[in-house]
């Protein structure tokens, strides 16, 4: 059929131009963002963000003082979103909450992701101290009131040793750790994917959620 410029046809046509435009696109910045909220939250597993290591103090903490690279817990919570701005969406990956999300991050998690993401200096007090230690001797398992004073002694030292007891006074840096860099990196797949994603749009096409898997 023929739609000539002056039938209802190619008005109505017109007229769903744009939302059939705006529909397609946000599809496609959804799919790529999940992609990329799939690929990050691998990234920060794997110690594939390009990060600073962990320091000895903070390794020491760890249960698992061997394994996980740094902000391995953060992984858990990557989100993404896709919000109109304009006369088209803003696309936005990492620790946050999306605008309508059904299960939103907790306000320690996110300050958590904002004091790791951007760094931080921190003098070790007295309390701090033993903070550390209490934590230590937790992951440990080991009673600090129920040790004798050669025992006490033999876990001063280890502690010392390990970095889980720092004297009072110490200056701790965490260096900055954001998440940017890791998209601002991936610009240019971002953009042919977001391409390739709207002309499946437009056209009808059906892709499977992992699409990118067929596309490597």
């Amino acid at each position: 059929m023929i739609l000539r410029a002056d039938t209802r046809e190619f008005q109505r046509f017109a007229e769903e131009i744009p939302g059939r435009v705006q529909k397609a696109l946000s599809r496609a910045m959804k799919s790529e963002g999940y992609r990329l909220k799939e690929e990050m939250a691998t990234a920060i597993r794997t110690g594939a963000m390009g990060w600073s290591p962990i320091h000895p103090f903070t390794r020491a903490l760890r249960k698992y003082r061997k394994g996980g690279p740094p902000g391995i817990w953060f992984s858990r919570f990557v989100r993404y979103g896709v919000n109109p701005v304009g006369s088209g969406f803003d696309l936005r990956v990492g620790v946050f909450n999306p605008k309508g999300s059904v299960k939103a991050l907790s306000r320690t998690v996110l300050l958590a992701a904002e004091r790791f993401a951007s760094g931080w200096t921190e003098v070790v007090t007295l309390r701090a101290q033993r903070k550390r230690v209490a934590r230590y001797l937790a992951a440990k398992r080991k009673d600090w009131e129920a040790m004798s004073r050669r025992q006490k002694r033999t876990w001063r030292r280890k502690m010392l040793r390990e970095g889980a007891l720092v004297r009072v006074g110490t200056v701790l840096k965490s260096p900055p750790r954001p998440m940017d860099p890791f998209l601002h990196a991936r610009r240019h797949r971002i953009v042919k994917d977001i391409d390739w994603l709207f002309s499946q749009a437009v056209e009808g096409k059906r892709y499977a959620r992992d699409w990118w898997k067929e596309r490597r």
